[in-house]
């Protein structure tokens, strides 16, 4: 998990190949807690508080509009798939849901 972490914002396309190992572990990653899903996954690239005390960490797996190479044609369309990471109310990783983000089409 040292690459994934060192990937952040997916700019090094590292995680690409990651992402089926990932799949692989999510059972033993629902029900962690925020402080322990860092140790194996890293600081998220992004993080949002919602009602109830829920929480989503985002963790892009191709490159998002942060990095360098953000000309790519997947950062200028908006495709691009990352991890989303939802905590309960009580701290606990509760879903984790690969997306594909398309956010600039017409």
């Amino acid at each position: 998990m040292k690459a994934w972490k060192m990937d952040r914002n997916g700019c090094e396309s590292v995680r690409t190949g990651m992402l089926e190992d990932l799949e692989k572990i999510k059972p033993k990653l629902e029900g962690l807690d925020e402080i322990d899903l860092r140790k194996i996954l890293g600081k998220p690239d992004f993080a949002e508080l919602y009602s109830r005390n829920q929480k989503f960490y985002t963790y892009y797996i191709d490159a998002s509009e942060k990095c360098e190479n953000s000309n790519s044609e997947k950062v200028k369309t908006g495709e691009r798939r990352l991890v989303q990471i939802r905590f309960d109310a009580i701290n606990a990783v509760n879903e984790i849901v690969v997306i594909r983000e398309e956010r600039n089409k017409k």
